[in-house]
């Protein structure tokens, strides 16, 4: 039997991870976790096989700092995998989850049947990533989009900046400080190379991060 703990502060997310896993006859879900603290604490406790964790569990702006508790988890047992299960996909923070020996990387909104054949890959000890991350990662199809570059906080602020939120409503929504939310914009900026809240609609358009109504 193959012992998954969740790492997320999502209580629907939670919910739904418990009902697809309870399905499958050689896999249980052993605990979930609110907190990198608490993610720790059960790992110690119950040394789960595999971990699927989201990036921003903890709410840390700074990516590097995100994959702390994941470096962590793989002190404790360096035979666990750890799966980066986030909102969106994202190249850059996948590359430094690989690169920090983490095993695979999911979105939320991808199929039951891929979080299952994902716990039971990586159980065996190869990495999983979906099809069209794998692609961006080799440098085929879809490799050159720039938002690729930013963070999963990074894309969400960008994303509701080009639908025309202030800075203010955004981090309302986010439940993020205004000073957080300017650190996510100002990184973006940096990393996408433009200064101007024009210059994003206009990637933002062609990289189709949102659409135009008609």
């Amino acid at each position: 039997m193959i012992k998954v703990m969740l790492a997320d502060r999502n209580e629907l997310v939670g919910q739904g991870i418990k009902t697809i896993l309870n399905a499958a006859d050689d896999i249980t879900l052993a605990h979930i976790a609110q907190s990198g603290e608490e993610a720790l604490s059960l790992a110690k406790l119950s040394m789960p096989h595999v971990v699927l964790i989201d990036p921003h569990l903890d709410g840390t702006a700074n990516d590097s700092d995100n994959l702390e508790v994941t470096r962590q988890l793989l002190k404790l047992n360096e035979k666990m995998s750890v799966i980066g299960f986030s909102s969106k996909l994202n190249l850059s923070f996948a590359k430094m989850l690989l690169g920090a020996a983490g095993h695979g990387y999911l979105s939320k909104d991808c199929s039951s049947q891929d979080i299952l054949a994902a716990i039971r890959t990586t159980h065996r000890g190869e990495n999983y990533l979906p099809f069209a991350l794998a692609e961006r990662l080799n440098g085929g199809p879809g490799a050159s989009n720039p938002f690729d570059l930013l963070s999963e906080r990074e894309c969400e602020v960008c994303t509701l900046k080009s639908e025309g939120l202030s800075r203010e409503k955004i981090a309302l929504q986010l439940g993020l400080s205004l000073r957080t939310v300017n650190i996510y914009q100002h990184r973006a900026y940096n990393k996408l190379q433009i200064s101007t809240d024009i210059q994003l609609f206009r990637l933002a358009i062609k990289h189709q991060l949102v659409q135009l109504e008609l």
